[in-house]
């Protein structure tokens, strides 16, 4: 099933220089697969598509690279096989593993066993969603703790409606820095949506206003969104 998955990637913007400093891999799929099935692909196979990623990864030219794996991938058995790729892939770009929400069943003590190990690699962590669904403030705490949290594009959504949840997200992001935490804001379509996120102090900015998700294997377009000051060398992490 593995030869039906294809990567695009979207990049990931510094807020202050509204250049690129990061890109999130996105996984495809040309072949209709049910959710049961993908959720199966993704743990039974989760050795072949780590490797996958990481030699789509060594193509992409970022300071990091953001790869999504679920609680239920991380906690498979196979995952140690996965892990090895992974190492490999830092000795040229920060890796960041972005953990995303699980409504499957996984053994958490091999989950939490591998996120050690994960760390231990030198392997960052972020937390992917949080204000969607069950993902909360109480995901933050989990042990290591991440290095980035993402929020969810419904809270920025939120705060251009309502001038109160616009409050609540420039403080929830205050939040996350007094816990050392960087924050990245997604799901930024417009320049307003941008500026919100600034004001509000998101370190790293993500969504269709700098760029649409594009195939690795297409010529990378850097548009044109420098901001008035001149750009900074700017860290993802």
């Amino acid at each position: 099933m593995i030869e039906h998955i294809s990567f695009h990637h979207q990049q990931i913007m510094d807020a202050e220089t509204y250049q690129p400093v990061a890109s999130e891999l996105l996984l495809r799929s040309g072949k209709p697969l049910s959710a049961d099935t993908l959720n199966q692909l993704l743990v039974s196979d989760v050795e072949a598509l780590t490797r996958c990623k990481v030699e789509t990864a060594l193509r992409l030219n970022y300071d990091a690279v953001f790869l999504n794996f679920s609680r239920r991938q991380l906690a498979a058995r196979q995952f140690m096989l996965a892990l090895d790729h992974l190492v490999h892939l830092t000795l040229f770009t920060t890796v960041v593993i972005e953990v995303t929400e699980c409504m499957l069943s996984y053994c958490a003590s091999r989950y939490h066993k591998h996120l050690q190990q994960i760390h231990d690699a030198g392997i960052l962590l972020a937390i992917d969603d949080l204000g969607r669904g069950h993902s909360n403030l109480a995901a933050v705490k989990m042990s290591p703790p991440p290095a980035l949290v993402k929020l969810d594009m419904s809270l920025l959504r939120s705060a251009m409606r309502n001038r109160s949840h616009a409050v609540m997200y420039k403080q929830l992001i205050a939040n996350l820095h007094r816990r050392g935490f960087r924050v990245v804001c997604e799901g930024v379509e417009t320049a307003k949506e941008a500026q919100l996120a600034c004001a509000a102090g998101g370190d790293l900015l993500q969504g269709y206003f700098f760029h649409r998700p594009q195939a690795v294997a297409q010529k990378i377009e850097q548009p044109d969104l420098a901001r008035p000051h001149a750009p900074t060398q700017a860290s993802p992490c």
